[in-house]
């Protein structure tokens, strides 16, 4: 019983000093980086963590000849993830860099335009939250060393860290491009083709007992024009079955009589 008391008692304490930690927000200082971005994020983990002793946060820098890695897990103490990307988004336009953003991820360049990176960071929400309930923020990011932006270890680092190089997404996009345009065109002719047809048909579609087929996605329902107007017909439909296997039926299906419009029907093969 005393055991689980000093537990609690402890929990107590712990949650009350993350409350303390919690209200002593310290503001980001975006002066004096030199535009050194690893240098920056050390120093803002720092700044916008809870504990400003340095237990938190944890941070690594890795030398890799070409570029820098910096990694780190904070708790901030306001704000959460968007405050970690506001940060960034921020220091990005300090150094006159222009910030492109996706689902986690940012890419400063230059205003240059190309594949001039000057960083490329990921923010993520990681593992368990604080006793305070705050999130741990996960920040991962890679820098050029000597501002070599177009070194081909950089660019090859960016594109494991899922950069796309500008030229890739060129080609994509017109590839997409070609690709829409071939759909345009097949859809054109696909609608030119079924009007023709229906020029053709009409009288017998409009024609008592004529047997007639309507398609909706892989379904093909079989009908009899029964009765018509100036404008539609009246179709008893009388059984469906499934495009290219005609022994299939839909389960749900049952007989209906129905008005539509001529136009959504075609004389059955």
């Amino acid at each position: 019983m005393k055991t689980r008391l000093n537990h609690l008692m402890l929990l107590l304490f712990i949650n009350m000093l993350s409350s303390c930690a919690s209200t002593k927000d310290v503001s980001v200082d975006y002066s004096h980086s030199n535009n050194d971005v690893i240098a920056f994020s050390k120093k803002a983990a720092k700044a916008i963590s809870m504990n400003k002793h340095n237990i938190f946060p944890l941070s690594h820098i890795y030398n890799r000849g070409t570029y820098h890695e910096f990694s780190s897990k904070i708790y901030p103490t306001s704000g959460g993830i968007n405050r970690v990307e506001q940060t960034y988004l921020k220091f990005c336009s300090e150094i006159g860099g222009i910030a492109e953003v996706s689902y986690q991820k940012q890419v400063c360049k230059t205003k240059n335009g190309g594949d001039e990176v000057l960083y490329m960071v990921k923010i993520s929400e990681k593992g368990k939250r604080s006793i305070a309930g705050r999130p741990r923020i996960a920040i991962e990011l890679i820098a050029p060393n000597n501002n070599n932006m177009l070194s081909q270890g950089y660019q090859d680092a960016l594109k494991d860290f899922g950069y796309i190089p500008s030229a890739t997404i060129v080609k994509n996009r017109q590839k997409q491009e070609r690709i829409n345009e071939l759909r345009r065109l097949t859809e054109q002719a696909r609608k030119k083709a079924r009007l023709e047809r229906y020029k053709k048909e009409k009288p017998f579609i409009r024609s008592l007992g004529s047997k007639i087929c309507k398609d909706i996605k892989r379904t093909r329902y079989v009908g009899y024009t029964e009765k018509v107007t100036d404008t539609r017909i009246q179709v008893r439909v009388a059984y469906a079955e499934i495009i290219g296997s005609k022994y299939l039926s839909p389960g749900n299906f049952r007989p209906q009589i129905i008005w539509d419009y001529p136009f959504n029907w075609f004389l059955c093969d």
